[in-house]
């Protein structure tokens, strides 16, 4: 149904309830339990299959025929459609109409009286009307069980005038009636529900429509309006119709339902029309009518509105009768809507002075006119029904007399049902129970209140072993598990109401950490249905599923490894020295060329330009991690370390115009055969290339020119070739001075010994220049990496850095 939000509406989520088979206990645990739906219309399909819930199967089924389903699985379907545990359930109150006519009143009371014309059965009051209207105007309600104007209704039922069988009962006694029509006004919507000829009609207007369902229902005994039904529309109402039992005859009963959470319920005997009005709790003391008053007490239902005084009438649940028949029927006649002009019955049977002069008094006159009316057909009938004698007397018709004493039995007991408030536990979330594993008390006492529960089952698994102990209204004592794998289990089996139980199941959440502060109630493992372990967030200093073991830092295989010889020595410190020392262990032993230690625990890069920043002579010293380069100056090259000059005639080198810096005499010897220009291209091409295979290439393009094909040689045609044949991608014009591989473009490659080729680094190497070492311990070296913290790729269950300790799954 839809809610109100302000002057807007919301559509409440539906939601499913499920029983056990056997004894009728609401299940609110487990895989069977009921559940809120994502999808509401579910409820109005039509078929058994088509109201199955398909993710509910897909989650919770067996996987095979008669098994069991896999928990670990199914909750994750509760976990977002949460299982229906009616808490803050308030019953339905029920008002039956019988036809001839009774009346069981909202309170549980019952009387019956003989009219004639249309009658007020049910409408809200003018103190209904007030509240609908001040809770209308606080638009910052949000409470489905307050009263809205479009919840006002009236309810009139009309009863028409029919004479008993016999005449001499009608001579006697006078004339009975029954009820044939009632007709709902609600929200400027009428809807009206007949007997015709033992078939329904049914017709709903709007003031600008009208629709018939009439034909429908004689058509279709399985009428059902929900595939017509606009749940998108905040006022809209289902038609229903199915077969029923009255006694012992299948009889067509039509449900009607509209939008405030009003139904009506109706069944066809022959001529009688039985219908059942259930109305929301938020109308009770808001209403009035024939119906009664709905405020808890059934003595004052019914209510003469010429004297607004209330007449006596007896509970519904009694065998007693009442005797006040006039009284009855002029609060009755009072009630008669105010438009109709419908005559009364000049001569209405009195019901109880009926009973009480034909039944136990002229009982042998009546057998005398009509064999049907003896003691023992009539007791057979009837048993100890005042309403059922009172029927057969007027009509002698065993199975709507029957049909009677059924329906009005079967109301009563959906009346005690319905009244039946599942029992409450105080305990709505998740039990968090903080009990440490090594503790020697393994039992935590947990307080608990439990109420509308008649007598509760307490069921303890632990492990699978099942023990069970009546609950004593105060207490549970939960055995608390020692370690990962085993398990604890509690349900409460609770009784209540004539004969119904409610199984729950308490969800728990231990935390068996050595010490309650080290609980990450976030993290949990399932280890079972209704039972997780929280998840031991430990200091740094500790390890294990507890937090019970020192941390030894020396088990990593990091762990003065990272830039320290292989001689090195670990040594792990015991947590109070580790909190002492700020560190976890101290390494004994050198760290590797271009890295030194300052604290016996990491092995830091040794800065060469910051330690002497003339160590490259005419160039830039630039540092590496382990080591330097020097970006030398036009003239010189790297090399032992430094940078040095070159021979401008055996190494030509090109300042910024790039000047040929060879004499005629060497330029004929390396490129002879060349015109001018070509010769300067060449040793353009020849100088930039510094490496004996460039310059080889140089020779080989030499001694290969077509001289028909190739008309001018150019310095960038070799360079490009050159390029294109070593290292595509990273050759570049270094410092405007040379053409190289620049390997250090991109982590993950190192230059190739004969600097013609940008290879990828080794097995254990990442970093630019693959210049740094991996220390992954239970995963591979990722060769891209820039630092020591992304550089391992761990396996399944260990934790980065470096891949040294297991992640702690709990």
């Amino acid at each position: 149904s839809w809610i109100r939000v302000g002057f807007g509406f919301k559509l409440l989520k539906s939601q499913t309830c499920c029983y056990k088979a056997t004894g009728g206990g609401l299940i609110t645990d487990g895989e069977f339990a009921g559940s809120v739906l994502l999808e509401p219309s579910l409820i109005f399909a039509l078929s058994l299959s088509a109201r199955r819930i398909s993710f509910h199967d897909q989650c919770c089924a067996p996987t095979i025929s008669h098994g069991i389903a896999d928990w670990n699985i199914c909750r994750l379907y509760y976990e977002l459609n949460p299982a229906s545990r009616c808490t803050g359930y308030r019953p339905t109150t029920m008002i039956f109409g019988n036809g001839d006519p009774h009346v069981n009143t909202v309170d549980n009371g019952q009387y019956t009286c003989h009219i004639q014309g249309v009658y007020i059965f049910a409408r809200t009051t003018s103190t209904a009307n007030a509240t609908a209207q001040v809770n209308n105007n606080n638009n910052g309600t949000v409470d489905s069980n307050l009263i809205l104007p479009e919840d006002l209704f009236e309810i009139r039922v009309r009863a028409v005038s029919i004479p008993p069988v016999l005449s001499y009962v009608e001579r006697e006694a006078g004339d009975a009636s029954l009820f044939s029509s009632y007709s709902i006004f609600a929200n400027g919507y009428t809807f009206n529900i007949s007997n015709i000829n033992g078939q329904f009609g049914f017709v709903v207007s709007n003031g600008s429509w009208n629709i018939s369902y009439t034909s429908e229902l004689a058509n279709n005994l399985n009428y059902d309006s929900a595939q017509t039904v606009d749940t998108a529309q905040p006022y809209f109402y289902r038609v229903v119709q199915t077969n029923t039992t009255a006694g012992s005859l299948s009889v067509p009963a039509i449900t009607v339902i509209i939008w405030s959470g009003l139904s009506m319920q109706c069944q066809i005997v022959n001529e009688n029309l039985d219908c059942i009005l259930s109305l929301p709790e938020k109308y009770r003391s808001l209403i009035e009518g024939l119906a009664g008053n709905f405020n808890g007490n059934y003595s004052d239902d019914l209510v003469n509105r010429g004297t607004s005084q209330s007449v006596t009438i007896t509970s519904a649940t009694g065998v007693t009768s009442n005797s006040n028949d006039s009284a009855v029927l002029n609060a009755c006649l009072s009630w008669k809507a105010a438009d109709d002009l419908t005559p009364a019955i000049t001569q209405p049977i009195m019901p109880s002075y009926l009973v009480n002069v034909f039944y136990y008094n002229n009982l042998n006159t009546l057998v005398t006119l009509n064999p049907l009316l003896s003691a023992t057909q009539l007791n057979t009938t009837c048993a100890e029904s005042f309403e059922c004698r009172h029927d057969y007397i007027v009509r002698i018709n065993q199975v709507t007399s029957g049909a009677t004493t059924s329906a009005l039995s079967s109301f009563q007991q959906s009346v005690t049902v319905l009244a039946q408030q599942t029992p409450t536990v105080n305990i709505t979330s998740s039990v968090q129970i903080a009990w440490p594993y090594n503790n020697t008390d393994r039992h935590y006492i947990l307080p608990i209140t439990i109420s509308g529960a008649t007598s509760t089952m307490i069921s303890i698994s632990q492990d699978g072993v099942v023990t069970n102990s009546t609950f004593n209204n105060q207490t549970i004592s939960i055995p608390m598990p020692t370690n990962i794998s085993s398990y604890v289990q509690v349900s409460l089996t609770m009784n209540y109401g004539v004969n119904s139980t409610v199984l729950q199941y308490l969800d728990i959440v231990a935390c068996l950490c050595v010490d309650p502060a080290y609980c990450n109630y976030l993290y949990t493992n399932q280890a079972i249905a209704n039972y997780a372990l929280a998840q031991c967030s430990c200091p740094d200093q500790y390890s294990g599923d507890f937090c019970q073991s020192t941390y030894n830092a020396c088990s990593s295989n990091s762990a003065c490894k990272v830039n320290w010889e292989n001689s090195t020595i670990c040594i792990a410190y015991n947590a109070s020295q580790q909190l002492q020392q700020g560190q976890s262990f101290t390494c004994i032993g050198s760290c590797v060329t271009g890295y030194i230690s300052t604290n016996n625990y990491t092995c830091d890069d040794i800065n060469e330009c910051a330690e002497n920043s003339t160590r490259c002579g005419s160039g830039t010293c630039v540092n590496t991690p382990g080591s330097y380069l020097c970006n030398c100056n036009s003239g010189y090259k790297f090399a032992n370390l430094t940078c040095v000059g070159i021979d401008k005639c055996t190494e030509p080198n090109v300042d910024g115009t790039f000047n040929l810096q060879c004499n005629d005499s060497q330029t004929m010897q390396v490129f002879a055969a060349m015109t001018p220009v070509e010769a300067m291209e060449l040793c353009h091409a020849y100088m930039v290339l510094t490496t004996l295979t460039a310059r080889a290439f140089v020779s080989r393009v030499l001694n290969q020119i077509n001289r028909t094909e190739v008309m001018t040689i150019t310095a960038s045609i070799i360079i490009s070739a050159w390029c294109s044949l070593t290292c595509p991608g990273y050759c570049e014009l270094m410092n405007n001075r040379t053409y190289q591989c620049n390997c250090w473009k991109s982590p993950g490659l190192q230059i190739s010994p004969d600097g013609t080729n940008c290879l990828p680094c080794d097995a254990n190497s990442y970093g630019y220049n693959c210049s740094q070492q991996c220390a992954c311990a239970y995963g591979t070296c990722i060769s891209t990496a820039t630092n020591a913290s992304q550089s391992c790729s761990c396996q399944s269950m260990y934790a980065a850095p470096f891949c040294s300790r297991l992640i702690d799954v709990c």
